[in-house]
């Protein structure tokens, strides 16, 4: 529960929560690589959480190489990653269906997260984090199933 232990619990504060990632990211855009490790190696402290190299989880977002879709589902990712304590619990993953014929890539979870309610709170949530990298962007989930899948559009 890397956030939650740092933040009170609500949906207000989840919220708060996403618009913080997303002003995070739109910051470290906007920053030389150099400043990041300093700024991220704190945060991990703060937080007190047992990820390794988050400075490097947040420059891979960054890669000239990656197209705009890929660094939108790795923010949302790394996002679910510190943020929601389900996610721990559950399978999430970019791309296709593991085990069905839904080719479509997309960010997908199960478990906890996949239920409409969660998938309807997650979806405002999401579209807040990948405000910072590209603000004219939406974020779709829909559940089918077990499987919930968030979909990037412009």
């Amino acid at each position: 529960m890397p956030l939650e232990r740092a933040l009170p619990q609500g949906r207000s504060c989840r919220i708060q929560r996403a618009a913080l990632f997303a002003t995070l990211l739109a910051t470290l855009e906007g920053t030389p690589a150099s400043a990041h490790a300093a700024a991220l190696d704190r945060l991990e402290r703060v937080m007190n959480t047992p990820y390794d190299d988050l400075p490097e989880k947040f420059a891979s977002l960054r890669q000239p190489q990656a197209s705009l879709e890929d660094r939108l589902y790795g923010a949302m990712l790394l996002y679910l990653s510190l943020s929601e304590p389900l996610a721990w619990r559950a399978a999430v993953w970019v791309g296709p269906d593991l085990g069905g014929d839904d080719m479509q890539e997309c960010l997908r979870v199960t478990g906890e997260l996949a239920k409409p309610e969660a998938v309807a709170a997650l979806t405002e949530e999401l579209c807040l984090v990948v405000t910072g990298l590209a603000p004219e962007v939406q974020v779709h989930g829909t559940v089918r199933g077990e499987q919930a899948k968030f979909i990037v559009q412009s």
